[in-house]
């Protein structure tokens, strides 16, 4: 019992003693220990891109951070640095990247189906929704495609690595929760889409959907996040702002998207004020001359943030600072050990489907299962399935899976009901209203059932049901029916050389028809037509007493094949590309009301042949300058109906059935049954979309040129030529253009202005 006693006791005493001493001797390397530095990168739009001037400070005085957070476009440089990025290659991506374009989801016009370049975007309002009930606006102006996916290549060399803490500086990034109006701190997943989660500014990006959260730019809550850096381990906090300046002065919000941004991120620049307090050292360029959109002076706001970091008081801290850190040991960088090359799939999972299958993505898509994919691979399927505008939405991230990866898509599909709506003005058209509706998935899953109206003076409206087919849908088969109104005043020069109005002519005419054709590539495809037309045609004004009937009807019906290729890379101001139709109509049983053997009426033949063949080529000579050249050539080897013939005139954007453009004459001043034009042009791309372009074009007419207009009657021969000087601004909510035309025979001037987009 004795010897039990001793022993506890001596053990006690024993423990007492190494116990303080092991304490000690923890606490002393403790003391010792190097600080952590953690990089705090606040939200600012174009304003963040100062972040990288400041990292080119960093790495020249040799402080390298241990921890990064960001926010918005700070979470952008922050997340790029934080997986290997240096300084001098952040420079140059912000320089290389055009910004602007990828804040918007616009495809190349050349990328886009022929088979829906025709009501590719010109439509100022949008609605969308899958029932009637809930059709709405969007929850964004942007969806973010390009970005995200400009996010996901710049990510690449994360791939695979799930947690933000195994970068080689780990990361954080916030978000805000609109619903319950909390943060949301990424630590793992995806980066591209963190950041892309992080930038969403509220009205002008998409909200990000995660699990029942709702994210938007984190910036409206805390544009600052220094509490999330300390929490990660940061002993001395590093702090760029270049959000909302303190001491705002009215003068500072002079335009609509600074107000816009001041009120969206007001309760997160208050908070990133609070957290200004936890910063020691800070770094806040003056960025009044600067906005959230100004991408353009990207060069500027680096340099501004470069040199806010070399002032003399942050610098000094930067060189305390890293005259404290050599103070200890050298600690071993953490580097990524990865590949910009080639990655090995085993499997594509795609999430979010509904109608579109998943045969149909593979296909778009290009890719394959059990391949090998690279950083480029995966842009040009993103864009292929993009620019088929059955999705809102695509994104891509990889999963590891043993020594390869399974490639995970996340797709949103387009809502079944598409809504839109704008307006459009010309000085020969007038005034329209352009309403359009469309039902996808009506009867199939790949069908479109689609309805555009023309609410103008002269009326238009189409109605089209589309049914697409094989692996790639490029088999279509349509169903349609067309109607346009147009009305125009006719002359007569009398021997003596006296012109009177003998009136107008009002002809409504419809058309009822169906296709089947083959997309052989994206810009081009091959359709075989057949069509019932009607032309109702009303004589008014005096000219029903001339021929002494009020309304002629003119019937036909007719077989057409055509082969169409379209690779201009804009809709509207193309710089480079060509268009090339060619088609064959065979008239079948024409009949008309009434005949003359004079005048306008004459006997129509039994049957018709029309070949038409158009080419116009935008030759790229420099970056903004290209060239024009232009051929058509159409031919009826019969009488057609009067309401049939060609129709030349005008230089405008909107055209009809046809129709087509002429320098030195107003629309519709001259008919015809045969003509050969050519044209030379060209066109210059100036700053902020502005463009200047010059034509010369000139009419030979193989039969007989009928005309209708006072002006088109002075003309001199068979011959028409004249030139046409534009100056037009590609808006946001359409094209402005402004044209002065003149013809060489009657040396008049004519003037042509129009706004919005046309039918």
């Amino acid at each position: 019992m004795y010897y039990r006693i001793q022993f506890f006791l001596s053990t006690f005493i024993l423990i007492s003693l190494i116990i303080p001493s092991a304490s000690a001797q923890q606490q002393e390397p403790q003391e010792k220990q190097r600080p952590k530095i953690g990089l705090v990168l606040s939200g600012g739009g174009a304003k963040g891109l100062a972040h990288v001037g400041v990292l080119k400070v960093l790495e020249e005085i040799g402080i390298r951070p241990d921890y990064i957070t960001g926010v918005s476009m700070g979470s952008i440089v922050g997340g790029l640095y934080s997986i290997g990025y240096n300084a001098h290659q952040l420079d140059s991506l912000a320089l290389a990247t055009d910004w602007i374009a990828a804040f918007t989801d616009e495809v190349s016009f050349d990328k886009v189906g022929i088979n829906i370049k025709e009501d590719y975007r010109k439509y100022q309002l949008n609605f969308s929704g899958n029932s009637i009930q809930s059709v709405k606006l969007p929850l964004g102006l942007v969806r973010g495609q390009l970005i995200s996916e400009s996010l996901s290549g710049m990510c690449w060399r994360a791939n695979g690595v799930e947690s933000f803490d195994h970068f080689p500086i780990p990361f954080r990034c916030l978000a805000a929760d609109i619903i319950s109006g909390k943060t949301y701190t990424f630590s793992s997943g995806s980066l591209a889409q963190a950041m892309r989660a992080s930038m969403a500014i509220p009205t002008a990006f998409t909200p990000i959907v995660k699990d029942s959260l709702l994210l938007v730019d984190g910036g409206i809550i805390n544009n600052f996040p220094v509490l999330e850096c300390i929490d990660m381990g940061a002993d001395i906090v590093i702090g760029v702002y270049v959000g909302s300046q303190e001491n705002l002065k009215a003068k500072d919000l002079n335009s609509m998207m600074k107000i816009l941004m001041h009120s969206a991120t007001l309760f997160g620049s208050k908070n990133a004020a609070e957290s200004m307090e936890s910063v020691d050292i800070k770094i806040v360029p003056n960025m009044s001359d600067y906005g959230v959109e100004s991408f353009g002076k990207a060069k500027e706001i680096i340099d501004l943030g470069e040199s806010m970091a070399r002032s003399e008081l942050v610098y000094n801290q930067l060189l305390d600072l890293k005259e404290k850190l050599d103070s200890f040991p050298s600690i071993e960088k953490k580097e990524f050990i990865f590949s910009e090359q080639k990655i090995l799939i085993n499997k594509i999972q795609i999430k979010g489907l509904k109608y579109a299958g998943k045969e149909f993505v593979i296909a778009m898509s290009g890719l394959k299962e059990n391949s090998t994919v690279t950083r480029a691979d995966l842009s040009l399927a993103m864009k292929s399935l993009y620019s088929t505008l059955v999705f809102e939405k695509i994104e891509y991230y990889f999963v590891k899976e043993g020594d390869a990866f399974n490639l995970i898509l996340e797709v949103i599909e387009k809502d079944r009901i598409l809504a839109n709506a704008s307006v459009y003005y010309d000085n020969f058209f007038d005034a329209g209203l352009l309403l359009n509706a469309s039902y996808k998935h009506l009867g199939a899953k790949t069908s479109k059932l689609d309805l555009s109206i023309n609410v103008s003076k002269y009326p238009q409206a189409k109605l089209a049901y589309h049914l697409f087919g094989g692996e790639n849908k490029r088999l279509f088969f349509t169903l349609s029916a067309n109607m346009h109104s147009i009305v125009i005043p006719n002359f007569y020069e009398f021997p003596s050389s006296v012109v009177v109005n003998l009136g107008q002519f009002k002809n409504n005419q419809l058309q009822f028809g169906t296709s089947v054709g083959i997309s052989i590539t994206q810009n081009s495809k091959i359709e075989l037509k057949g069509t019932y037309l009607a032309n109702f045609f009303y004589l008014q004004n005096g000219l029903e007493d001339l021929y002494g009937v009020e309304r002629v009807i003119a019937t036909n019906f007719s077989l057409e094949a055509a082969y169409h290729v379209n690779t201009f890379d804009h809709p509207i101001f193309p710089t480079k590309g060509i268009r090339f139709d060619i088609e064959y109509r065979k008239i079948i049983n024409p009949q008309s009301s009434f005949t003359t053997e004079d005048g306008m009426f004459k006997p129509i033949s039994n049957e018709n042949q029309i070949v038409v063949i158009d080419f116009k080529h935008y030759i790229r000579l420099i970056q903004n300058l290209s060239l024009i050249p232009e051929f058509t050539l159409a031919y009826m080897n019969a009488i057609p109906f009067y309401g049939d013939k060609f129709f030349l005139g005008g230089s405008g954007f909107n055209s009809r059935q046809n129709t087509f453009n002429q320098a030195g004459i107003q629309p519709y001043q001259i008919a015809t049954d045969n003509f050969l034009k050519l044209g030379l042009g060209f066109q210059l791309k100036m700053i902020k979309n502005w463009y200047i372009s010059g034509f010369w074009e000139s009419a030979f007419f193989i039969n007989h040129a009928e005309t209708y207009s006072e002006e088109s009657l002075r003309l001199n021969g068979e011959t028409i030529s004249g030139w046409v000087g534009s100056v037009a601004y590609n808006s946001v909510i359409g094209p402005v253009k402004f044209a002065v035309s003149q013809n060489t025979d009657n040396h008049k001037y004519y003037y042509y202005f129009s706004f919005g987009f046309p039918f």
